[in-house]
Parts: C-alpha cells; sequence; structure tokens
C-alpha cells in the first residue's frame, strides 16, 4: 500500500480521528477522504479475496512487526 494510503488508514482506525479532522489537515472535503477510504478498503478487501494473498499478508505483517519489536529493543 502507498505511504500515502497507509497514513490516511492509520489516522482514520488507529489513531480514531474522523473524516473531518483528516481532512482539514489534508486541506480537503470529508467526502474526498470518504471516497478515498473507501477505495482503498475495496482494494485490500480485493486482495484479500485473491488465493493466497491473505497468507502472504499475513506473513509480511508478521515481519514487519518483528522487525519494529527488534527496532524497539523488544
Amino acid at each position: 500500500m502507498p505511504a500515502e494510503q497507509r497514513r490516511l488508514i492509520e489516522q482514520l482506525f488507529w489513531e480514531e480521528r474522523t473524516e473531518t479532522e483528516v481532512a482539514g489537515a489534508m486541506g480537503t472535503s470529508q467526502s474526498t477522504i470518504s471516497r478515498r477510504k473507501q477505495a482503498i478498503l475495496h482494494g485490500l478487501r480485493t486482495r484479500l479475496r485473491e488465493p493466497n494473498e491473505f497468507s502472504v499478508f499475513l506473513h509480511k505483517d508478521s515481519v514487519r512487526r518483528n522487525l519494529e519489536n527488534v527496532a524497539l529493543g523488544a
């Protein structure tokens, strides 16, 4: 996922910011943020439905978390 899309999803779901808050910070409209979010989520759903894609995603996520833990000294 491109960094810009990832950042949008992080703000909306992990930081629990509203679409309106994110839109204000990005200088765009809430409806634009909503459309982007829906497009990103649709793309993720499509990719995760593909055979073997979910296991690849889980593996990459696991590797990423392990690397983050090592970097943090955990």
